[in-house]
């Protein structure tokens, strides 16, 4: 399944999957369409080079509460991290970073503002923000998405990484950080998408921290439960279609509307977000560690 891909993922530093299915071998669907896989697919993420799953989003809860367990005890099993929805990470890469990912549903999440920060305390060399739209269209900026990017960057997010908008987006560059509006859908049993990507970013630091200094994508052809994602072929028109797609000049929405996280700075809202650890956490931790999140207070492998 992920041999079109393999090529970034099997020796990069951090490889983050957003999961919109439930594993699960006995649970019922509780909706008309939901997405579903058997357990056994944590060990294949697992082992195609997969370090972190982000499940925040509506898709996850397909076959309700028992579904929603078993794909955590299937994800904790393998040794693969997730982040869930309005919660937050720290993960030590290979190359001893310490990295921040925030994972929210529906756009950027009321605790967003706090949980950056809490995890920038930390001491964080880099803040991912995992965002589901949610909406479901093929043009994200009829709605909040734009903004709600800007606001999760506004937060201190370096780099803001979109999901379940229908196709691949454009990227921007907003404030210093990188916006990946979506890549549209890998695999699934729901053929929607024409196309998808993967995307590898490289980092350096500099005199002013991290800064991207290269990326590489592989466009490519979406799978389902039958047949697996292919890499477009260089030159097509399709593999062209989707790099001109995600370097194009991102729109502007028409209306301004605040983002329902401003609500972040309301006490009535906020949600306390606490990470237990040490500023010195990164050196005394393995690679590919979790150092907690909202739902846990232990250093532990694989959340």
């Amino acid at each position: 399944m992920f041999d079109a891909v393999s090529s970034l993922i099997q020796d990069d530093d951090l490889s983050i999957m957003n999961l919109e299915s439930v594993l699960s071998d006995v649970a019922a669907p509780v909706v008309s369409e939901a997405h579903m896989a058997y357990t056994a697919w944590a060990q294949k993420f697992k082992e195609a080079g997969i370090d972190l799953v982000n499940i925040a989003n509506t898709h996850v809860y397909g076959c309700g509460e028992e579904g929603y367990a078993d794909t955590l005890n299937s994800l904790h099993e393998a040794a693969v991290p997730y982040v869930e929805n309005r919660d937050m990470t720290l993960f030590v890469s290979k190359s001893g970073l310490l990295i921040g990912i925030y994972a929210s549903d529906g756009g950027a999440g009321s605790n967003i503002k706090r949980s950056i920060s809490t995890m920038k305390e930390a001491g964080a060399d880099l803040i991912i923000a995992c965002l589901s739209w949610n909406n479901g269209t093929t043009d994200l900026y009829m709605s909040n998405e734009y903004l709600s990017a800007h606001y999760a960057v506004d937060c201190g997010a370096d780099i803001v990484l979109g999901h379940n908008g229908v196709g691949v987006h454009y990227f921007e560059t907003y404030n210093n950080s990188l916006i990946i509006y979506g890549l549209g859908e890998y695999a699934g049993g729901y053929d929607i998408s024409e196309s998808a990507a993967a995307l590898q970013l490289t980092l350096e630091r500099g005199a002013e921290g991290l800064y991207i200094s290269e990326t590489a994508c592989i466009p490519v052809k979406p799978g389902n439960s039958v047949t697996p994602p292919e890499a477009l072929p260089i030159g097509s028109t399709e593999y062209n279609k989707v790099i001109f797609t995600l370097h194009s000049s991102p729109r502007q929405p028409e209306e301004i509307i605040q983002p329902d996280a401003d609500i972040a700075d309301s006490e009535e809202y906020a949600e306390e977000t606490t990470i237990d650890d040490n500023s010195d956490a990164a050196e005394e931790i393995a690679a590919g560690d979790v150092i907690t999140s909202n739902n846990t207070e232990e250093v532990e492998n694989g959340h």
